[in-house]
């Protein structure tokens, strides 16, 4: 699993509202978006993904679904590079 690490709290009540990681070259973001409900966690990859909506809650099961998500998206990549 990789370090994440809290980028910003909400302004109300020091609730984590984003958190990002490295992987290899990538940022691996998840966040709060306004556009969605007030408990949904969206991941963003820099070059590979933007805006998934991710289906856990709790956020450290978010930060382990965005991984998979990458993870099967650079699984997918480099099969059909074979």
């Amino acid at each position: 699993m990789a370090i994440w690490k809290d980028r910003s709290k909400s302004w109300s009540d020091d609730t984590i509202v984003s958190s990002e990681t490295k992987v290899g070259g990538f940022k691996l973001s998840i966040t709060r978006h306004i556009h969605y409900q007030p408990d949904d966690w969206i991941a963003n990859c820099s070059y590979i993904f933007s805006r998934i909506l991710l289906k856990n809650k709790d956020i450290n099961l978010a930060k382990a679904e965005a991984e998979q998500k990458l993870k099967l998206i650079l699984e997918e990549a480099l099969k059909d590079l074979s």
